[in-house]
């Protein structure tokens, strides 16, 4: 497997980054800055990259690597059994 420094600026095929692998921190300009390992959607070409986790999300906010939920299925993502911690919901009819 080959890890990528940078991300590339100019590619043929649009690759965003779907999956955060691992997470590491690197000192950089006498700061520590948090680095993903990435995987992209294009993987064939761009394969597994290191890159700052700031500037990627910067780059690419909307990713699905971010944890936002997908369209995978569909129902009711609330766990019936937990309780409502602020008591806003009512029972009364």
């Amino acid at each position: 497997m080959v890890v990528e420094p940078q991300v590339p600026h100019c590619t043929d095929d649009l690759a965003v980054p779907v999956e955060i692998l691992q997470t590491r921190w690197r000192r950089k300009n006498n700061s520590m800055r948090k680095q993903v390992k990435v995987r992209w959607s294009n993987s064939a070409s761009l394969g597994i990259t290191w890159e700052d986790k700031d500037s990627l999300k910067a780059r690419f906010p909307h990713s699905e690597a971010w944890g936002q939920a997908s369209s995978q299925g569909e129902g009711d993502v609330s766990d019936p059994d937990m309780q409502d911690p602020l008591g806003s919901h009512s029972n009364d009819t």
